[in-house]
């Protein structure tokens, strides 16, 4: 990622995220796991590539932080104690402030028919581990982008399915 594309995607001046809320600090992302390695993983990359990131451990915690920080994106593991991806999901689509957010599963599923059952369940994207950090950079510019909720994005998605 260049330096220009971080400073346009992550800029630390106020703006309005997705759901209209003023915001100061850079674009928040929301990483939902319940192994500590891989989410300290996904932190390092992330807040390397200038984003600020919460963390959840299971999916009630998920959907309450979701609820309270406005994330602007979601990664989410589907195997989640408590709640798993797919309830914690469900929970965050239901609820009017938060429902548009972006959620992309982290899955070691990597049959396609899963894949398709998760999009249609409502996720925007699905990633399968081991993660190819480059390709989920590009997923997550994706969906952060302008016209993220275009159905050509959401077909793009479908595609690489």
């Amino acid at each position: 990622m260049t330096k220009s594309k971080i400073d346009g995607l992550h800029s630390v001046s106020a703006r309005r995220s997705r759901r209209g809320l003023v915001r100061s600090d850079p674009r928040c992302i929301l990483v939902v796991e319940d192994h500590d390695d891989t989410r300290l993983m996904l932190r390092t990359i992330l807040e390397m590539n200038g984003f600020s990131v919460l963390e959840a451990i299971d999916g009630e915690t998920a959907v309450q932080t979701a609820e309270k920080e406005y994330p602007d994106i979601i990664l989410m593991d589907l195997g989640l104690p408590t709640v798993d991806g797919f309830g914690a999901m469900r929970r965050i689509r239901e609820h009017s402030a938060i429902g548009e957010t972006p959620i992309i599963f982290l899955s070691g599923w990597a049959e396609p028919a899963a894949q398709r059952a998760a999009l249609a369940a409502g996720c925007n994207d699905y990633l399968v581990k081991p993660i190819d950090f480059d390709r989920m950079m590009s997923v997550i510019e994706r969906w952060l982008s302008p016209n993220a909720g275009s159905m050509a994005a959401q077909q793009e998605s479908l595609n690489e399915v």
